[in-house]
C-alpha cells in the first residue's frame, strides 16, 4: 500500500514536470520556427529571389500572427510562474502588429508601388526586414525572465 502511494506520487510529479516542460518546449519550438522563417526571408534577400522572399513572408506572417497575436494562446504558452504575464502578452501582440506592418512594407517595396528605383525599393524592403528583427529583439528583451538576462558574474 505504501509503495503504491509512493509510486502514484512519483508518477504525478513526473506528469506535472512533463506538462510544464511541454509548454516551454512548445513556445521554444514556435520561436525556432519563426526564426527559421525569418532566416529564409534573409536568404531570399541575399539570393535576390523575390519568390522565396514572398513565400517566406507568407509563412512568417501566418505563424507570427497565430502565435503572438492571440492573448489566450500566448498566456498558456508562457511559464506559469512568470510575473506580469498579461503585460508581457501585450508586448507580444505589439510585436505581432509591428511584424505584420513590416511585412506589408516589404511586399509593397518589392512590388515597387512607390515608383522608386530598384535599388531604393530594395533598401526599403531590407529596412523593413530589420524592423522585424528589431520587433523580435524588443519583445524578447521585455518578455524574457530578467534572471536569465543578467550576465554571469
Amino acid at each position: 500500500m505504501r509503495s503504491n502511494i509512493l509510486l502514484t506520487g512519483i508518477l504525478a510529479l513526473a506528469l506535472a514536470t512533463i506538462s510544464i516542460n511541454a509548454s516551454d518546449l512548445d513556445l521554444r519550438a514556435n520561436m525556432l520556427k519563426l526564426n527559421a522563417e525569418l532566416n529564409e526571408v534573409q536568404r531570399g534577400f541575399i539570393n535576390g529571389d523575390i519568390g522565396q522572399i514572398n513565400a517566406s513572408l507568407d509563412a512568417l506572417e501566418n505563424d507570427s500572427q497565430d502565435l503572438l497575436n492571440h492573448k489566450e494562446k500566448m498566456m498558456k504558452k508562457l511559464p506559469a510562474d512568470m510575473k506580469h504575464k498579461r503585460h508581457k502578452v501585450n508586448k507580444s501582440m505589439k510585436a505581432a502588429r509591428n511584424i505584420k506592418h513590416s511585412i506589408s512594407v516589404i511586399r509593397k517595396a518589392l512590388a515597387n508601388h512607390d515608383g522608386l528605383s530598384q535599388q531604393k525599393s530594395r533598401a526599403h524592403a531590407q529596412e523593413a526586414y530589420l524592423n522585424i528583427v528589431n520587433a523580435c529583439f524588443v519583445c524578447h528583451n521585455q518578455v524574457r525572465d530578467q534572471q536569465r538576462l543578467t550576465l554571469n558574474k
